[in-house]
């Protein structure tokens, strides 16, 4: 009898102590499992530049879009136990978060949000740098998009650390932010930013055989120069020919007398609208960019220049002129002349 009531005990204890343990296990199971499988109501998650896992995790659990914040970061510290909780996952080595917007919801478990963060399956935006945009203009354009502040993207552009990395010698990153379409977080460090568009400009160069090996100075002034031809010409093909005219009135000590160069001063430098006009008064702002009063090339870029202009300044056509003039504003095609009689007698003519 005793036996027996001795067996009944430890039965019960054995009983007691297995549903002490389902329970706890479906209570650790259960601290993994989705806030909520049957919500699947999109939000919009924000991971800044710079945050760690902690922050991350500390978000996520705030804005109850995951159970028990100290379980999801044990995981992340202990990346090994990840395939005891998640045996058919297969998960990245690094588990870094990226920067970004991601679309998350209540549904999604601590792999989701592992697999997505780590990823970088995040909400990009698309946006086009068109040839001839000046960094103030792309920074309008990011804020406009909701990617960066504008300041901040200004002032990253005129970092010195940054500069010195791509062996810029100039005070700014005007002139290597290649025009091109980018896929860019919702929200970026804008020195990222300006690291993607440079790296993309250092890229594409590498295109242009007649730029092969040239850095420093020597790839400055071509920019520079290319700046200049990006604001001047509509016709591809006319754009070594505008450099050439360029490149002969440096060769001998004449101005270039760019217009472009006017309007970067009205609306880069005094922060001015866009002119619709260029006035005399205009012509005798005295600044170094100003091409009416100072020789030679301008002392940065005015502008960010594309494919074409940079391979007709690295390239410039052999010619013997000096001026040009818009003769078709419809399709931008100019005419180019030997000397300034000739190019007084276009004038006359095309604004008949």
């Amino acid at each position: 009898m005793k036996n027996k009531k001795t067996k009944l005990i430890i039965l019960s204890t054995l009983c007691a102590l297995i549903l002490i343990a389902a329970v706890c296990i479906s209570v650790f199971l259960l601290q993994f499992a989705p806030v909520d499988k049957n919500d699947k109501e999109t939000v919009r998650f924000e991971i800044p530049y710079g945050s760690n896992a902690h922050e991350v995790i500390n978000s996520l659990y705030e804005k109850g879009l995951i159970r028990n914040k100290k379980f999801f970061y044990y995981l992340i510290l202990r990346p090994q136990y990840l395939k005891y909780v998640y045996p058919k996952i297969e998960f990245p080595k690094k588990l870094d978060f990226k920067s970004g917007v991601y679309n998350v919801n209540k549904s999604m478990s601590y792999s989701d949000f592992i697999l997505k963060f780590a990823n970088g399956d995040s909400e990009y935006v698309v946006i086009t740098v068109a040839e001839g945009l000046t960094i103030k203009k792309i920074g309008t354009l990011l804020e406009e998009k909701g990617i960066c502040k504008k300041d901040d993207f200004v002032a990253a552009c005129h970092d010195p650390e940054l500069l010195n990395i791509y062996d810029i010698p100039a005070d700014s990153f005007e002139g290597y932010l290649f025009p091109d379409t980018y896929n860019l977080d919702a929200i970026m460090n804008a020195k990222l930013i300006v690291q993607i568009m440079a790296d993309n400009f250092f890229n594409k160069i590498k295109e242009i055989p007649e730029l092969e090996g040239k850095k420093g100075k020597e790839l400055n002034d071509i920019v520079i120069l290319a700046s200049i031809v990006e604001r001047e010409y509509k016709v591809d093909e006319e754009a070594p020919i505008i450099a050439s005219v360029f490149t002969n009135r440096i060769k001998h000590k004449i101005g270039l007398y760019s217009c472009a160069t006017i309007e970067y001063i009205i609306t880069e430098i005094l922060d001015k609208p866009h002119p619709t006009r260029i006035f005399d008064k205009d012509l005798k702002i005295d600044n170094p960019y100003n091409t009416y009063m100072y020789q030679g090339l301008t002392p940065g870029p005015i502008c960010n220049p594309g494919a074409v202009a940079l391979a007709a300044s690295a390239k410039p056509a052999k010619t013997e002129f000096y001026y040009f003039q818009v003769v078709d504003p419809s399709s931008g095609k100019h005419v180019f002349t030997k000397t300034f009689g000739e190019h007084i007698t276009n004038h006359t003519l095309i604004t008949k």
